[in-house]
């Protein structure tokens, strides 16, 4: 599974389809956005964040993702909506385990909050099966 951490929020599940489909680096056979409220100076804000199952083709773009999640790597796709330039950044998805075993800091809380904990153990199931 990847990961996206970060999505613009006039992108919508077709937008990353056609995005990644036209720019040669393959076709998603499955995606999920989800949104994270959070407070600011007691404000409400929102972040979106998506995880794709994709079939990378077989081109330079494809390989070149293909060899970044293999390695860990963050692929930085650019775009064009609405006459904006926008971008995406699409990296493996590592379980908090994973993350733990790695030393990344998991103290904050997003990481410890209730969603990402069960949302975390449904994504370790998916890479079970």
């Amino acid at each position: 599974h990847t990961y996206i951490p970060f999505l613009p929020k006039n992108i919508s599940e077709e937008d990353v389809k056609n995005i990644l489909r036209n720019q040669g680096f393959g076709e998603v056979m499955n995606i999920k956005i989800y949104t994270k409220k959070y407070f600011k100076k007691q404000n409400p804000h929102f972040r979106y964040y998506a995880f794709i199952d994709i079939h990378l083709f077989i081109t330079t773009m494809g390989n070149n993702m293909k060899h970044n999640l293999q390695n860990n790597k963050t692929t930085h796709v650019m775009f064009n909506k609405n006459n904006f330039i926008e971008h995406i950044d699409i990296k493996r998805y590592l379980s908090l385990e994973e993350r733990i075993n790695k030393g990344y800091n998991t103290n904050n809380s997003f990481i410890n909050s209730k969603h990402f904990i069960e949302l975390d153990k449904e994504m370790t199931k998916l890479l079970c099966l």
